[in-house]
């Protein structure tokens, strides 16, 4: 066989099974048989005889073709057609829909998660993800590829959400009568990226012990032999183990196999060290393009603000704190200037205002107008306009709007109890109002609409539509018979009785509100940068951490190596933990008749008279400063100059958390001393 290539070695080979196959029925060999890179069968050879025979032929020879393959690793070159190549370009399978998913932690999540929110999301194992699902599937073969890929909601539900009107929000896939299906999916979803949410319960709380666990039994393994990274080792390291395990057999076996783990251990930490970095790198340009936009709003709220604000022309104001909303009505109403800086005094409290009482002001001022309950109606963080004719008549939903501008162009606290529908309306408009059932004050009526939301039957759905609850439905233009309604009609119907009950019900007071805040053009700002101006009204702002209360103060130490500061050092350290502790939920203000837990934003309100860090921040960084007096146990604060005064006599943990806890807890109204 010397002198012959390997392509007429094979092409002779072939021959060989189909003389051996065809036994006598093939009576000369075909000059024009071609190289097996190509499919063969019985049209593609020149054969002689009958029509019978050459059916007997051409079912040998085709019956020949499978086996050749599997010896000798014959594979047909045809040619992909060009959808077959754009599919494959794409990712795509003609029996298969694959599509990216991004699994969500929060049940009532409905606006677009921020880079913060996706790493987060990563490192929990949820976020986005590339699913594929069988465009057969049913809808049980869904669920079962979403908790395959997210074991995190197994046993809770999810539901599947997309992008709502110019990308601004999520909005929920209403299930269709059948159960939900891969075609249905496509239609909907389109081009855009699908959500998945758990569906009762959110996973923040169980994810965040999850990671905390991890990172005890991290801690825990540092001194083992292994010290490869925990968090690959939890997913591929096993893997990776019992496969160099196999490999290893397989070497010891004198194996002819070529080892695919040749690649030294070095190398392999290198590869991984150069995917780390470039993963980290591409998550800090996500970051950094998001604080990038929010960097225009924060200028051009400043801009605003020291356009508006005459420095030099104050406005003395006296407010009584147990009436301080009254008061500020009435102040407002008498033609109090929000663009003339205030200076705050409250009744029977000695204190001079450099910055301090009108921080706090602003903050009671907007948890007062929160709870008024003849004003907006609603759970704690949701609230909405109450449909108040006579507050409409004497304009005080006017002046409330000018309240809230004055405290964020003098440095206050934003709104953030104002409902999502609300703040919805306030930057987009009556169209970019989503849906939100749970934004609805009326607990009946919000019942009803779940129920309806959830109906999966057309008899179901009818029934709910014949609840007495929703009877005003036929002034709301839902006014034929329930049976002329269907499935398909679910989302309509919901979005108009959401929006009547949030928004069209009370939106003279929505609209009078608006204009007050308008009144120096802050609102007209906030509709140029809507998405930052979301966070900062809406309560989806960042929950105060002891990490950023310590990043916020700066510490006033004396000189190294004096026997004070060893002291004031000892007091940080236990000052930083009592702050963990008030974070981690250990610290409480009273036990008895019920627990009352102490809040960091009471400790900042304690240094600074604000309960938040303002949209713009603070003029100064707060400081921390120490007593020495043996006799002072009791912290201190001037809330003018945002200092806290830490005392150094005490020496035991929980004697300084116990006496913080009391001092703090016990301040009247945060101006000074206790």
């Amino acid at each position: 066989m010397e002198g012959i290539s390997s392509s007429d070695r094979a092409r002779k080979l072939f021959e060989r099974v189909v003389d051996i196959v065809t036994n006598d029925f093939v009576q000369e060999r075909p000059n024009s048989l071609r190289t097996p890179h190509r499919d063969t069968s019985a049209s593609q050879i020149g054969v002689s005889g009958s029509s019978s025979e050459n059916s007997r032929l051409s079912a040998r020879i085709n019956s020949a073709t499978p086996e050749y393959s599997r010896l000798f690793g014959f594979q047909s070159k045809r040619k992909d057609s060009k959808k077959d190549q754009k599919n494959k370009c794409k990712g795509r399978s003609a029996s298969a829909w694959v599509h990216d998913c991004i699994c969500l932690a929060v049940h009532d999540q409905d606006w677009l998660p921020t880079a913060h929110d996706k790493m987060n999301l990563a490192s929990w194992g949820l976020g986005l993800k590339r699913l594929s699902f069988p465009r057969e599937a049913s809808s049980a073969e869904i669920d079962t590829i979403v908790y395959g890929s997210f074991p995190q909601l197994s046993g809770r539900g999810y539901d599947i959400l997309r992008t709502g009107p110019k990308c601004k929000s999520l909005v929920v896939i209403a299930t269709p009568p059948g159960g939900m299906t891969i075609p249905y999916m496509m239609d909907i979803v389109q081009q855009s990226k699908l959500y998945i949410r758990p569906k009762d319960h959110s996973l923040v709380e169980q994810l965040q012990t999850d990671v905390a666990d991890a990172s005890k039994n991290c801690s825990e393994s540092d001194d083992s032999s292994d010290k490869s990274p925990r968090a690959f080792r939890s997913k591929g390291a096993d893997r990776a183990v019992e496969v160099s395990s196999s490999a290893s057999d397989m070497e010891q076996q004198s194996s002819p196999f070529v080892s695919l783990l040749d690649e030294s251990e070095e190398e392999f930490d290198k590869q991984l060290k150069l995917a780390i970095s470039a993963s980290l790198l591409e998550s800090n340009a996500v970051v950094d393009a998001v604080e990038t936009e929010s960097i225009p709003f924060k200028e051009a709220l400043k801009k605003l603000c020291e356009t508006t604000i005459k420095p030099k022309e104050y406005q003395r104001i006296t407010i009584r704190r147990s009436h301080i909303f009254d008061d500020s009505i009435r102040l407002f109403q008498k033609g109090v200037c929000c663009n003339k800086p205030f200076k705050v005094t409250f009744i029977g409290e000695p204190a001079v205002d450099l910055g301090g009482p009108l921080r706090e002001y602003f903050t009671v001022m907007m948890r007062a107008i929160a709870k008024n309950s003849s004003l907006f109606e609603g759970r704690t963080g949701q609230r909405v306009l109450r449909s108040n004719v006579s507050a409409v008549l004497e304009k005080t939903y006017l002046h409330v709007g000018r309240m809230m501008g004055a405290s964020l162009l003098q440095g206050g606290s934003p709104p953030t109890f104002l409902a999502n529908s609300i703040v919805d309306y306030m930057l987009y408009g009556i169209e970019g109002v989503q849906l939100r059932i749970n934004n609805i004050p009326d607990i009946a009526l919000q019942k009803v609409l779940k129920e309806l939301e959830d109906a999966s039957s057309v008899s179901e759905f009818q029934g709910l539509l014949d609840n007495p609850v929703l009877s005003h439905r036929i002034q709301l233009g839902i006014d034929k018979p329930s049976t002329h309604y269907h499935l398909t009609d679910k989302s309509h119907i919901l979005r108009i009785l959401c929006i009547h009950q949030t928004i069209l019900s009370s939106k003279g007071q929505i609209d009078q509100m608006m204009e007050g805040l308008n009144e120096h053009g802050l609102l007209s700002l906030m509709k140029k940068y809507p998405e930052c101006a979301r966070v900062m009204l809406s309560n989806a702002t960042e929950v105060l951490t002891a990490a950023a209360m310590i990043d916020l103060f700066q510490v006033e130490y004396s000189s190294c190596g004096s026997n004070n500061r060893q002291k004031e050092e000892a007091s940080i350290i236990m000052f930083y933990d009592y702050l963990q502790d008030i974070e981690d939920g250990k610290v409480f203000l009273s036990t008895e008749p019920t627990k009352v837990q102490m809040a960091l934003e009471k400790v900042l309100q304690f240094t600074t008279g604000s309960r938040s860090i303002p949209p713009l921040g603070f003029d100064s960084s707060p400081t921390i400063n120490f007593c020495h007096d043996p006799a002072v146990t009791l912290p201190t604060s001037n809330t003018c100059s945002m200092s806290i005064t830490l005392p150094t006599a005490i020496i035991n943990v929980d004697t300084f958390s116990s006496r913080m806890t009391y001092g703090i807890g016990n301040s009247l109204g945060c101006l000074g001393h206790v």
